[in-house]
């Protein structure tokens, strides 16, 4: 990850549409690597659509730091 981060400003893109399960460790990684991009001038889009990824995203707040959109289409356009 830190290399993509290093190449440029572009957003770094996350899919997680085949995620089925979303527990502390994966939204560690999540706030982990929004740093890392904030830190190298680039951010963190997510692209998810399912409830089981959205809502642990919501009610720690994340979604106030991330970018979260319903494609990777969505995603590469923002």
């Amino acid at each position: 990850m830190q290399r993509e981060v290093r190449l440029g400003r572009p957003p770094v893109v996350l899919d997680l549409t085949g995620v089925t399960f979303l527990a502390s460790m994966g939204l560690s990684l999540l706030a982990e690597h929004h740093d890392q991009c904030a830190e190298f001038g680039s951010r963190l889009v997510v692209v998810a659509t399912e409830r089981v990824v959205l809502r642990p995203i919501q009610i720690t707040g994340l979604d106030g730091l991330v970018t979260i959109v319903p494609t990777v289409q969505a995603a590469l356009s923002t």
